[in-house]
């Protein structure tokens, strides 16, 4: 439905810019700007991710009301995020300079 996607965006970027806002206060010590290269990474493949995944999560977990359905939907964005992560760690490790193009760095 368009209308819980349109519901799951605008709480996702309030809870987004609340627990951004959180981890910067809590962490004053923390440079900001390191974590930009995973941000953009995360924000470069979530959607294609989640248009592919969304479907199948649907065919897998069978929801039987509008509950389930609005879980499956925010438990495959908090999926896709933990797993963009692991995967710019991962290929930061293996090949740093590559990901620092994808992402805007100067080499």
């Amino acid at each position: 439905s368009p209308y819980i996607h349109r519901v799951g965006i605008l709480f996702g970027i309030i809870g987004i810019f609340a627990l951004a806002t959180k981890w910067v206060a809590d962490n004053p010590d923390i440079d900001t700007k390191s974590v930009s290269g995973i941000v953009f990474f995360i924000y470069a493949i979530h959607d294609p991710w989640l248009v592919a995944s969304c479907g199948r999560v649907v065919e897998f977990l069978l929801p039987t009301g509008q509950w389930s359905l609005i879980l499956g939907y925010f438990l495959t964005g908090c999926v896709i995020v933990a797993s963009g992560i692991v995967l710019y760690k991962i290929l930061n490790k293996l090949m740093p300079r590559v990901i620092g193009v994808m992402v805007g760095k100067r080499i």
